[in-house]
């Protein structure tokens, strides 16, 4: 009842149903709880879009279509946000939003010279090791190898190819924390040819994607699978003996996964009409409302607000302590324009390694494309 009486004393000033364009590239089933919360409330009309995330980065980093008309608002990975100067991103208003709520991290990806350029809706999308087998030793990937030959059979899967976790294989081959900046040319190659190595004895299957990695992990045909946190809903359900693990290590050396936000931005677009800007400030305050952490936690592993993540966390919910272990210990992934441009490079560098480029010549063809739209997108910085 508080909720309609707030709304009938907020809306009176609109003048006209208004109706809100949002492209979700991920969370799409979550916009949708956004969009229903505002159509059973109010008179207006929201539209959820979806589109590919890898299409549009990639047209924005090489095409820099600056004529491209954007929607009211975005769901999308906050790497995005690096991209703010062509998609147009608005601030945030401060009063919109209480802060004091959320975990240092998922502040860290969505805030630029001090202001809020998007809202986090949830944090984590890091990468963990699965199993059915509790141990007290981190896996390596000598041993996967060696029990893969014992076996005569894959012991292990993940998504293959997925740049994501490509590239948590990046600190075995590489002196510097894992990040935007220190990936280079040579940890690329290295970890093509380690993952085509991995291919070659039999360790993991090629040409595997997500819904199959976790179709063989779960009708037991390997042991162990490497998936992010957003398949533990589904996994716990066919496999009440799952255990979440770091990731193997290589030669005495870690792997190291990117974690990120799934933001919530709001375009300069959506913040220039009057009608559509008191619309999207209501999304705003639901998405900070107890009512959207319960139905945002029973989709995702990791809230973004450090209050609902502390009641898990004391309430003896052990799977959960593991997971947030493993997200404390991710790397956060940048936000800048940096690192949209570092996903283009490596997916066209992969392209280039399977259709037989010299392996020799990749390197310096991931640094130079790297070089040369950092150059084109940072004079719009």
């Amino acid at each position: 009842m508080r909720i309609l009486t707030g709304l009938v004393a907020f809306f009176p000033l609109i003048a006209y149903a208004a109706t809100i364009e949002i492209w979700a590239g991920i969370e799409f089933e979550t916009a949708q709880k956004v969009k229903q919360h505002i159509e059973t409330l109010t008179e207006h009309t929201v539209e959820v879009r979806r589109f590919d995330i890898n299409s549009i980065r990639a047209e924005l980093v090489v095409a820099d279509p600056r004529d491209t008309a954007f929607p009211d608002a975005i769901w999308v990975p906050s790497d995005f946000l690096g991209l703010s100067d062509y998609i147009d991103i608005s601030t945030i208003p401060d009063t919109w939003v209480d802060e004091s709520r959320y975990e240092e991290k998922a502040l860290e990806v969505v805030e630029f010279n001090g202001q809020l350029k998007a809202l986090p809706v949830a944090i984590g999308n890091q990468l963990v090791l699965y199993s059915r087998h509790q141990s007290s030793t981190q896996m390596s990937w000598e041993q996967l190898t060696h029990l893969s030959h014992e076996s005569s059979s894959e012991a292990i899967t993940f998504p293959n190819p997925n740049m994501y976790f490509y590239l948590a294989f990046h600190q075995l081959f590489s002196n510097q924390q894992l990040s935007s900046r220190s990936i280079d040319g040579e940890s690329v190659v290295a970890i093509f040819r380690f993952i085509e190595q991995l291919e070659q004895q039999g360790v993991i299957a090629p040409e595997c994607d997500n819904v199959c990695a976790r179709q063989r992990f779960l009708s037991g045909q390997v042991d162990y699978l490497i998936d992010g946190d957003w398949a533990y809903s589904e996994l716990i359900e066919s496999e009440p003996n799952l255990t979440i693990n770091a990731l193997p290590t290589y030669q005495g050396k870690g792997m190291a996964s990117f974690s990120g936000a799934k933001v919530f931005a709001i375009t300069e677009k959506g913040m220039q009409d009057i009608d559509k800007q008191m619309v999207l400030r209501e999304m705003v305050s639901f998405l900070q409302s107890n009512r959207f952490s319960y139905l945002a936690r029973s989709d995702a592993m990791m809230s973004p607000f450090k209050d609902v993540n502390h009641k898990r966390m004391t309430s003896n919910q052990g799977s959960f302590a593991q997971m947030y272990q493993q997200f404390q210990a991710a790397q956060m992934m940048s936000s800048d324009y940096y690192m949209a441009i570092v996903w283009e490079a490596a997916a066209r560098a992969l392209e280039r390694y399977k259709l037989g480029m010299p392996k020799d010549e990749i390197p310096a063809f991931y640094d130079d494309f790297v070089a040369r739209y950092a150059e084109r997108i940072g004079e719009h910085q």
